[in-house]
Parts: C-alpha cells; structure tokens; sequence
C-alpha cells in the first residue's frame, strides 16, 4: 500500500521528538499518534487542517481518511498467535456541539465511538476509565472540568517471538547510576546483528510475520538520545 510511505515518514520525523532528551523509560506508538493526529483533522478545518496535513504527508482529508481506514484494517488482528486490537474515542462536554457528519465520518472511517458528558464529572471520569481499562489502559489521569474535547486512540498488542528465549542467566545491566545485578533472557537462536556508527543492535522477530523488534545498545561514549 502506498499509505506505508507516509506513516513510515511520519515514524522517522517524529520519533526523536517524542524519545529525545527523556530520561525516563518511553513507550510511543507512531501508529496511534498518526491516527490521533488524523481524527483531529476531522475536526478542524483552515489552516489548522492543512498544518495536520503536512505533518501526515497528506495532500487532502480525502486521502487522509482512506489511508487511515487501510492501516486500521492492515493492523487489526486477533488470532492465537497474535493480537492487534486497535480502538479509538472523542469525549466531549455536553456543552459543546459536534457536526454530525463529522461524528458519522469519525465512525465510518475511524472507527471512532463518540461520547458526550459533563466533563469533570464523576460519571464521564468513570466511563472514560472504563473505556480505557477495557484495552488494558490504567488511566492515571482524569478529564478535567476545564477539557473541551479529548481524542483517544488504543492499542492492545500481544505477540510470541519467532525463537522463544528459553533460559535466563544472571548479569550486571550497567545503566548510567549504577550497575544493577538482574536476570538476563538467553537464546540458542542464531541473531541478526547489526552495527551503526554510534550503536548496535540485534532484531527478533515475531511469529505470524507480524514484524520484529529491535535492541539497540549505545556505544560506550554515547548517550541514548544521541545515537543516529
């Protein structure tokens, strides 16, 4: 599919943005930010609309809307091997309107479930909890009486790598405190190893060609948010 090119540009462009200069462990997903960014543009219009664009590497919502639709569909699965359940929501306050063909279009193409409420309430807090429970999301934070809108995207991601580890063995992680003694996932299986000019890294993959993932180590005089 020719969407590919542009998420895999969007990946590039903002994965430092979002990993750099944190020295906190982070999870992103590119896949849920693209689409995020994609239903807010659903919702604006103007110049607001056309800066989402660019950033997506979109020419017009049209295409934006259905290139979404096909990664949605692409990712989506549920076997016994793997589990890719995606889900998106618009929460909004009851004194507020949405157009309604922009909730129709959010349903159709997103696959977006709308809900109207008084934000800030205990109510609207719980559901909105609730909705994100159900797709394994402890929510820390709730929707504040001062929130217009909120846009959601999940993602539940479960799968078995191709060449399970099959033992553990103690070692020294040394992270940039301390060293830390911890226990270490070993493999039999024959790796990829690749080597950059400020890192290297080993890529296993999952089964039922879902993909692979990557572990990547700094040189010694690097940091993690200066490798490239």
């Amino acid at each position: 599919y020719q969407y590919t090119v542009n998420i895999d540009e969007f990946l590039s462009n903002s994965l430092t943005e979002f990993l750099s200069n944190n020295n906190q462990n982070s999870v992103y997903s590119p896949l849920n930010t693209y689409i995020c960014l994609a239903m807010l543009a659903e919702t604006t219009d103007g110049n607001t609309r056309e800066q989402i664009l660019d950033l997506l590497n979109e020419t017009d919502i049209t295409s934006l809307r259905e290139n979404t639709n096909k990664i949605w569909n692409y990712h989506y699965n549920d076997d016994k091997l793997t589990k890719t359940i995606l889900a998106n929501s618009i929460w909004f306050d009851d004194n507020i309107s949405l157009n309604l063909n922009t909730l129709e279009t959010l349903a159709e193409s997103y696959y977006t479930s709308s809900y109207q409420g008084k934000m800030g309430s205990n109510s609207f807090n719980n559901a909105y909890k609730k909705w994100l429970k159900s797709y394994s999301i402890d929510a820390q934070d709730s929707l504040s009486s001062q929130t217009v809108l909120t846009i959601v995207s999940a993602i539940e991601f479960n799968a078995r790598w191709l060449n399970e580890f099959t033992r553990t063995e103690q070692g020294i992680f040394h992270s940039n405190n301390n060293d830390i003694n911890c226990e270490f996932m070993k493999s039999e299986s024959v790796l990829n190893y690749y080597w950059g000019d400020t890192f290297s890294a080993i890529r296993l993959n999952l089964q039922n060609q879902t993909g692979s993932m990557f572990f990547i180590l700094p040189d010694n005089d690097m940091k993690t948010d200066e490798i490239s």
